[in-house]
């Protein structure tokens, strides 16, 4: 940008202030053709999007991009008329006058790691270039997915236990790792055997392109090491629980996925859940039927940009 056009930001300014003076240099270069209008706009979004988080000291360029290409305005979203008109749903829990109780603020010294890996915690589809070190890959599954021997129940004595709560001890889901650049594997969609903690090899081949057409406005799947592909197996549940069993898978969808945030985020891992998919592209992509075995979820996993090897 020229000096012309940059003497607005050579006084202090107030945020507001400041996204004022942005929006008249981005619409005077847009007109100028320093640059596309279209990137003029999507540059101020960016700032507007970046308020919210300007006291946050660990925030980063991805995180503010990342903001503003998820905004409402989407395929996944409402449509972009009722914008204007639209509010988020009041969080607050009790009606005003009811008496509460306040709760200790210290955390017990036992639960701090925890409470620190959970500060840690967060949604980043941004992935470095090296490949993801297959122990992590390993050590997300067998945290998330793994299995913890077997026990006694339902007239048998050879019924699974998995790391992860689920309704019953059913174990609803199971996961597919579409792997892209994982050290030691060969791209392709693999199926995850928790009882021998091994990868199945089911397809072999680029699948990145397949994957991001199934999915809805989701281009990052392309730089993504991984994709963990959370899929439900509803006569796990229905036998027991009829069909209410399709709460249930909900729930321990849920359960697992927290296992595999926490996990990813103690390795470094980058890691950003997906529901805006395309159901039968998917399932047809994951040779699932769509009816009794279906995708639940799309969690792309990967190295975290800048982080060091190990």
């Amino acid at each position: 940008m020229t000096a012309e056009h940059a003497t607005a930001l050579d006084r202090p300014n107030t945020v507001p202030e400041l996204i004022d003076d942005l929006t008249v240099l981005l619409d005077r270069a847009a007109a100028d053709g320093l640059c596309h209008p279209s990137w003029a706009a999507a540059a101020l979004d960016l700032v507007r999007e970046g308020v919210p988080l300007i006291s946050d000291d660990d925030v980063l360029v991805a995180h503010l991009i990342h903001r503003s290409l998820r905004a409402e305005a989407s395929k996944d979203g409402p449509p972009v008329s009722r914008l204007a008109t639209m509010r988020a749903p009041d969080l607050a829990v009790g009606r005003p006058g009811h008496r509460r109780v306040s709760l200790p603020g210290d955390l017990p010294d036992m639960l701090q790691p925890f409470a620190e890996l959970v500060a840690e915690r967060r949604s980043t589809p941004m992935y470095g270039s090296d490949p993801l070190p297959l122990t992590d890959l390993a050590g997300i599954l067998s945290q998330s997915f793994g299995s913890r021997g077997f026990e006694l129940g339902y007239q048998r004595r050879d019924i699974p236990k998995r790391v992860g709560a689920s309704a019953g001890g059913l174990q609803s889901y199971d996961c597919q790792v579409i792997v892209n650049d994982v050290e030691g594997l060969e791209p392709g969609r693999y199926s995850y055997d928790p009882l021998g903690h091994e990868l199945v090899i089911e397809e072999l081949g680029d699948f990145r392109l397949p994957l991001r057409d199934a999915a809805i406005e989701s281009d990052f799947l392309l730089f993504a090491q991984a994709v963990i592909a959370l899929t439900g197996d509803f006569p796990r549940v229905a036998w027991k629980y009829g069909t209410r069993g399709y709460r249930y898978m909900g729930l321990d969808a849920g359960i697992v996925t927290a296992h595999v945030y926490l996990a990813a985020t103690a390795l470094g891992v980058s890691v950003n859940a997906l529901a805006a998919f395309a159901d039968d592209p998917l399932n047809r992509l994951l040779r699932l039927d769509g009816k009794d075995r279906f995708a639940h979820l799309l969690i792309p996993i990967g190295t975290a940009p800048g982080r060091r090897p190990r």
